[in-house]
């Protein structure tokens, strides 16, 4: 019995140190949750990336118990020149179940919405499963880039392949922001109208009622 109450005092004490990212998260009542279009603006790089079992984890209760780091592998790049350069994210964890730590996977259906995990307490999702793939947002950080991730925003999305509904917004949306700015809103609005009457693919119909939602809030 003892031996029993004191793992579940050790499983507690790594799920709330774990979780101690939710305490440092606050944002001012005046912050707005970025658009797609304004997080690929704000990039400097965008990466289809796989996670890894980066190790152990480095608080020790926690690596004890089984708790893995989790490393993100580039795979393919959307936006920016990423050439090798190591991805830091020293947060990102793999689920740990018996910890009661899980990752929710992303609705491949929602482009609007932030996975659940980033509204969890932490302001975005930092537990992944093993083998998902994650669209991240990066800053260029000296030598390495890292997650670049606003509080409650879709920086950190899963998709199930390369050629997911997310996977398309993202593009569509890296290629709108190379344009000049003074021509975005006119190139949102043809591919908007292109999109709506496409007939073959379903998810074109999602991305054209994504682009209205975009024209509405945008001022560009």
């Amino acid at each position: 019995m003892r031996t029993a109450s004191w793992a579940w005092w050790s499983l507690l004490l790594s799920a709330v140190t774990i979780c101690s990212n939710a305490d440092a998260c606050s944002v001012a009542a005046s912050y707005r949750v970025p658009t797609t279009l304004q997080l690929v603006e704000q990039a400097d790089a965008i990466v289809i990336t796989r996670i890894v079992d980066g190790g152990p984890a480095t608080f020790k209760p926690f690596a004890r118990l089984g708790g893995r780091r989790a490393r993100l592998i580039p795979l393919t790049t959307l936006k920016g020149h990423y050439s090798g350069q190591r991805i830091r994210f020293d947060e990102a964890t793999l689920d740990l179940p018996k910890a009661r730590l899980l990752a929710t996977p992303s609705d491949p259906r929602n482009i609007v919405d932030a996975n659940p995990d980033a509204f969890a307490g932490s302001c975005n999702r930092f537990v992944f499963k093993k083998d998902m793939i994650v669209i991240a947002f990066l800053k260029k950080d000296g030598g390495d880039f890292v997650s670049f991730a606003p509080p409650f925003s879709r920086a950190l999305e899963d998709v199930p392949n390369l050629r997911s509904l997310w996977v398309k917004c993202v593009q569509m949306y890296a290629a709108i922001a190379a344009k000049p700015e003074s021509s975005r809103r006119r190139e949102m609005v043809r591919r908007r109208d292109t999109l709506r009457f496409a007939i073959n693919d379903p998810d074109d119909r999602l991305l054209a009622l994504e682009l209205d939602r975009a024209l509405l809030s945008t001022k560009i």
